[in-house]
């Protein structure tokens, strides 16, 4: 599970790497603030990787969205926190 402190920074980068597993779990993040903005630059090292969301995570239609599969694809995940518990998001896929 990846867990991001919201008191570190608005905006994050994530690579996706190998020895952890195709899947990883974009968890719970700490210190939501309601009002705040960013986004999480995601880049895959290798085909095939996935993300996985924690409940907090809401997105369009209340499906997760799928990262990019080619090997080192960039993805945007962009998101806003209304409250102090949820943070709504979008994925602006395979950015080049």
């Amino acid at each position: 599970t990846i867990a991001i402190d919201f008191d570190d920074a608005n905006n994050f980068k994530l690579l996706t790497t190998s020895g952890i597993g195709e899947t990883r779990v974009l968890g719970t993040p700490s210190n939501i603030t309601a009002g705040q903005s960013g986004c999480i630059v995601i880049t895959s090292d290798a085909a095939d990787r996935a993300l996985t969301y924690t409940s907090d995570w809401h997105f369009e239609g209340g499906t997760d969205p799928e990262l990019t599969t080619d090997s080192g694809g960039v993805d945007t995940l962009v998101y806003y926190c209304p409250t102090d518990a949820i943070v709504q998001a979008v994925l602006l896929k395979d950015l080049k």
